[in-house]
């Protein structure tokens, strides 16, 4: 089994261990995922929706495809492509939008799908995380600090197999704002009210 199938049915196996019967809320409801493309909580989550019985499930994410070397031989791959793959190879109840879901067009996409299909998203999950958010012609940067006091904790070296500190330091008010930008609420609420006006939330 390839290790891409391997990783998706791991997430399966435990997902249907959280989920023996299928949700009786769930059934014939429609699920909206940003962020969906992520080998970890996107991707876990769009595994439970589909086995907690949601009729559909719309997923939007990055995920590029391998470039080839002679011979056609994969050089450069991004894992989330093939945990992609794999995933609709195993459920035909999932779409999945590759694109920027900070971009307009990424929304325009996804709301065109929901209107041929004639269908509203019941539940919309927001598992965003990204380093930068360009929007009206402006970019934010994003950073992984502490607000209020400095933290000082233990990161794990998966190399070494130890433990080794690690000293994260408070975010400035550019930071917290940039961050604020890219992951904190404010394309959330571009993605809800676009949804919301077009009766499809």
């Amino acid at each position: 089994m390839p290790l891409r199938d391997h990783l998706v049915a791991a997430q399966r196996d435990r997902v249907r261990a959280a989920f023996p019967e299928p949700l009786p809320g769930a059934k014939g409801k429609t699920a909206l995922v940003l962020g969906s493309t992520s080998f970890g909580y996107g991707s876990s989550t769009v595994q439970a929706l589909l086995e907690a019985g949601f009729g559909s499930v719309v997923g939007v994410g990055m995920a590029r495809a391998p470039e080839f070397a002679k011979g056609f031989v994969p050089y450069k791959a991004d894992p989330a492509w093939f945990v992609v793959g794999a995933m609709h190879q195993s459920d035909p109840r999932l779409t999945t939008f590759l694109g920027d879901a900070f971009a307009d067009s990424t929304r325009a996409a996804v709301s065109h799908h929901l209107r041929e299909r004639g269908t509203k998203v019941d539940l919309l999950v927001y598992s965003l995380a990204a380093p930068r958010r360009s929007y009206g012609g402006r970019t934010w940067t994003s950073s992984l600090k502490v607000m209020g006091e400095p933290l000082d904790l233990v990161n794990v070296d998966v190399r070494a197999e130890q433990g080794v500190p690690l000293h994260v330091d408070v975010a400035t008010s550019d930071e917290a704002e940039g961050t604020r930008r890219v992951m904190g609420g404010e394309d959330l609420a571009l993605w809800g009210t676009g949804l919301l006006s077009q009766g499809l939330l």
